[in-house]
């Protein structure tokens, strides 16, 4: 095991100690909704993400029944259906997103590229037939009211996205 030095304390005296590097990295199956939101995407290589979308129950826990409501110019006007009022097509679009996210990060958490490649051609099909900016952002694939494990599954599958292109 790699041992590293560290610098103990602040007073002028400052000693150091032998600490496993083990140690010192982050135990992702543990960590808050709040902190994963957090993370750099440099960060998250894609072994992190597999232990995210396998051990992190809050992040497991997400499902394709969780949906809100919203709406503004986030939409292209064409992916609107006839007789469709804006409630029903946003309770839509959110459901349709959440089960592409959810074919994504299944993909990933279990190494299929074969899966994960058609999972990802689906999601690119409708973002760019639905979504009005087409940037590949959580801003733009989500409204500010989304829930925290809906924001960290899109997150994780925007990152495992750009990642594979």
């Amino acid at each position: 095991m790699k041992k590293v030095n560290k610098v103990i304390g602040t007073s002028k005296k400052e000693s150091t100690k032998n600490v496993d590097v083990k140690e010192s990295k982050k135990d992702y199956s543990k960590l808050s909704l709040d902190d994963l939101l957090l993370l750099d995407e440099s960060e998250l290589d894609e072994a992190i993400i597999n232990k995210l979308l396998n051990l992190n129950s809050e992040v497991k826990s997400f499902s394709a029944k969780k949906v809100k409501t919203g709406s503004s110019k986030l939409y292209k006007d064409t992916a609107i259906k006839e007789n469709e009022s804006g409630k029903q097509f946003r309770n839509r679009i959110r459901k349709q997103r959440n089960t592409l996210i959810s074919s994504i990060n299944y993909a990933s958490s279990i190494n299929d590229k074969a899966i994960l490649k058609t999972a990802i051609a689906s999601f690119n099909k409708f973002y760019k037939e639905t979504y009005s900016l087409n940037d590949y952002s959580l801003e733009s694939l989500l409204r500010k009211n989304s829930d925290k494990d809906t924001l960290v599954n899109c997150k994780i599958a925007l990152i495992t996205i750009k990642r594979n292109k």
